[in-house]
C-alpha cells in the first residue's frame, strides 16, 4: 500500500519491482494522478497499476481487512519510552517472522516527502526500517519497496500455521484495553501501554488459537477483578 504517493515514476516503478518478485495486489491511498508517465515506467507490469485498488484516504484502510499491518519508517525511534517507531525489525527479521504463515498482510509505505501518518503508524502490529547510512537514511520509495519486496520474496513459501485475522486480534485488543481501564491505571499511559501490547502481539504473529487463548485469559482476570470489587 501506498499512501499518499506523490510522484508518477515511483508509481511506474514500484508496480516493477512488485512484477519481479511476484506481488500483484497494490493499493494506492490518495495517490497523484497518473497515466502515460507511470505506465512508461512500470513497463510490462502495467497491469498491476490497472488493477490497483484506489482508497480516498488512510481512514479507509480498515476496509482491506488486513490480518496484520506493517508500517515502514526511515526515521528509526530511538527510545523505548516513545514507541511510535519501536521496537523496528529489518526486512529480513519481517521475512523470518511471516515465514511459512499464511494470512493477509499488509505493507504501507508513505508519501516521498513526509512518511506515513502518525496514525497509520500508530494503528500498525509492526514497524519495519531497512538499515541505511546515517549520511543519507531516507530512501527513495520504489527503492524501498524494491528491499522490502525481495527479502520477502524468499521467505519459504509453504504454510506452517494459520494466523490471527484482524478480528481475533481486534478483539484480544479490546480485552487489553478494558482490563487496563479496570485496574485504575493511570489515564497518561493508557495509550503508550495499548501500543506496546499491539506492538509485542505484532511481533509475535499470533494463530488464531493463541490470540483466541489469550483475549480468553484477559477475560477471566478482567472477571476477577470485578468480582473483587463487588
Amino acid at each position: 500500500m501506498l499512501i499518499e504517493p506523490r510522484y508518477e515514476g515511483n508509481l511506474g516503478f514500484v508496480a516493477r519491482v512488485m512484477k519481479n518478485f511476484g506481488f500483484s495486489n497494490l493499493i494506492l491511498v490518495n495517490p497523484v494522478d497518473y497515466g502515460e508517465r507511470a505506465r512508461r515506467f512500470a513497463s510490462h507490469a502495467t497491469d498491476i497499476l490497472d488493477n490497483a485498488t484506489i482508497l480516498d484516504s488512510s481512514s479507509d484502510i480498515d476496509k482491506c481487512k488486513f490480518d496484520i499491518k506493517v508500517s515502514t519508517t526511515g526515521i528509526r525511534g530511538k527510545s523505548e519510552n516513545r514507541p511510535l517507531r519501536v521496537p523496528f525489525l529489518s526486512p529480513i527479521e519481517l521475512r523470518e517472522k511471516l515465514s511459512r504463515k499464511s494470512g493477509n498482510c499488509g505493507i504501507f509505505f508513505g508519501r516521498e516527502d513526509h512518511g506515513l501518518p502518525n496514525e497509520v503508524l500508530r494503528d500498525s502490529e509492526i514497524i519495519l526500517s531497512i538499515q541505511t547510512s546515517e549520511v543519507y537514511p531516507v530512501m527513495n520509495l520504489s527503492h524501498a519497496v524494491c528491499v522490502v519486496l525481495y527479502e520477502l520474496y524468499k521467505s519459504d513459501k509453504e504454510e506452517l500455521s494459520i494466523s490471527a485475522n484482524q478480528d481475533e486480534l481486534n478483539a484480544l485488543y479490546s480485552r487489553i484495553s478494558d482490563l487496563i481501564r479496570k485496574i485504575d491505571y493511570p489515564d497518561y499511559k493508557i495509550e503508550k501501554t495499548e501500543l506496546i501490547f499491539k506492538r509485542i502481539f505484532g511481533r509475535a504473529i499470533l494463530t488464531g488459537r493463541e490470540a483466541h487463548t489469550l483475549s480468553g485469559f484477559f477475560k477471566e482476570v478482567e472477571r476477577k477483578i470485578c468480582n473483587n470489587e463487588d
